[in-house]
């Protein structure tokens, strides 16, 4: 179990203290502070705890997602559904106002992000084949990015 930084820390400085300041019996005539301190114990701190980086949320990108993307200056309606499958990421997406949609596979997660390919099967006015860049955001919400679109997308509730 890691402890907190801080209780790790004052436990060294005590146990220096504790040896540091001991006093030499009553009937030894030198000071304290020329007596051999007793070694103080060595406290390593996990790389766990003195790093500052927010921790990612786990990636559960299982679920529907719906929001809008900026593309130039317009928006469009985007909606996914994934489902995961042995450590992998397939689904569907949908563009209402763009009159197209299509197939996801091949999503690999690595570091919070998952990376799939998007293959539009009915083309209204979308470009065919892409990659698109999930990010999770936190567990309810997902960054989404194409080289041509990006936006943000929350997690539908499920009824």
């Amino acid at each position: 179990m890691l402890r907190p930084l801080s209780f790790t820390v004052l436990a060294a400085a005590t146990m220096l203290c504790l040896a540091a300041c001991s006093s030499a019996p009553a009937d030894d005539p030198t000071p304290a502070s020329s007596q051999p301190a007793t070694p103080a114990a060595t406290v390593s701190t996990p790389a766990a705890e003195e790093s500052t980086a927010p921790a990612r949320p786990t990636a559960d990108f299982a679920g529907d997602w719906t929001g809008t993307a900026q593309q130039g200056s317009s928006s469009h309606g985007v909606d996914i559904s994934l489902i995961e499958s042995d450590g992998g990421y397939s689904g569907t997406i949908r563009h209402d106002e763009l009159e197209c949609s299509g197939t996801l596979s091949d999503g690999t997660v690595s570091d919070g992000v998952l990376t799939i390919q998007k293959h539009i099967d009915v083309n209204g006015t979308c470009i065919v084949d892409l990659e698109v860049t999930l990010t999770l955001v936190d567990a309810d919400s997902i960054g989404y990015d194409t080289e041509v679109s990006t936006g943000v997308l929350s997690r539908v509730a499920q009824q």
